[in-house]
């Protein structure tokens, strides 16, 4: 509910309480002859039955919105359990071809050192 809409009825209802009291009191008693009871009594249930409408609606939006946040929430939290598993699966991966990468690199170094070994031997039995 909007603050306008809010301060309309909490005039109303402050309206309301107090063309109640002044219904008792001696000036009310004065106009009391203008207006009948059954028609104070048919707008004061109108004037309620308003506010509650209104505040019944607030209520509603409220829930409403509650539901829309929490549904937002949920997606966010499968959303980032998706990424973390995806990530985790990516980081995997990545460890799995480095340390395939590590083991290419060292068997070359293995080779080039046997390769310089053998063309040293080769230079020393030439000379």
């Amino acid at each position: 509910m909007g603050k306008p809409l809010k301060i309309v009825l909490m005039t109303l209802l402050l309206l309301l309480v107090v063309f109640s009291v002044l219904a008792d009191l001696p000036v009310g008693q004065k106009f009391q002859g203008d207006i009948k009871l059954g028609t104070y009594l048919k707008w004061v249930s109108l004037l309620g039955l308003v506010i509650a409408a209104f505040a019944a609606w607030g209520y509603r939006s409220q829930v409403v919105a509650s539901q829309k946040y929490r549904r937002a929430d949920e997606v966010v939290a499968k959303a980032e359990a998706s990424y973390a598993l995806k990530k985790n699966e990516v980081r995997r991966a990545y460890k799995k071809r480095l340390k395939e990468l590590k083991e290419q690199n060292m068997e070359l170094k293995e080779t080039v050192g046997k390769l310089m070994r053998t063309l040293k031997r080769e230079r020393q039995q030439r000379d």
